[in-house]
């Protein structure tokens, strides 16, 4: 087994067999930033927004008193507070926006990848895009057969 750090998290994998150089990853993906778009919480039917919410705060920590401090002074928002102790209870009324951001698809298609390497990096940089499903599909099933192939032979 090999660990690896991603994030704040360990992860454990078993050891490649292959290097680096001989892999490819195939993904599928749609970015935040060009395949969704920011809508108020109208549009997105936001519960918060149509049945009002609350925010519990523990004061006592410094993210729970810089997160209170926004509220109280920078958030716009309508609430009522009750404080019992350092906890700090804010009920938000509805009919005003949340403090989540909602993202609704624009409807473009997926972008079919094949990178070049793994999880251990991608020592060459090479990156495909390929231009239709089908393609990524068939292109992955090439790879596929290609190491059932080479397992086959030892």
């Amino acid at each position: 087994m090999v660990s690896s750090r991603e994030g704040h998290h360990t992860v454990q994998r078993i050891q490649p067999s292959m290097p680096v150089q001989a892999v490819e990853t195939f993904g599928i993906q749609s970015p935040l930033d060009t395949h969704f778009k920011s809508v108020s919480c109208e549009v997105a039917e936001c519960v918060r927004n149509r049945d009002g919410w609350r925010t519990v705060l523990d004061t006592s920590t410094v993210e729970g008193a810089k997160q209170a401090k926004w509220i109280i002074d920078f958030s716009g928002r309508k609430y009522t507070k009750v404080e019992q102790g350092p906890v700090v209870t804010f009920t938000f009324g509805p009919a005003q926006q949340c403090f989540q951001r909602h993202k609704q698809p624009l409807g473009r298609p997926e972008l079919y990848l094949v990178r070049g390497g793994d999880w251990r990096g991608n020592p060459m940089g090479t990156v495909r895009q390929h231009t239709r499903p089908e393609f990524w599909l068939e292109h992955s099933a090439i790879s596929l057969d290609r190491l059932s192939e080479a397992q086959r032979r030892g």
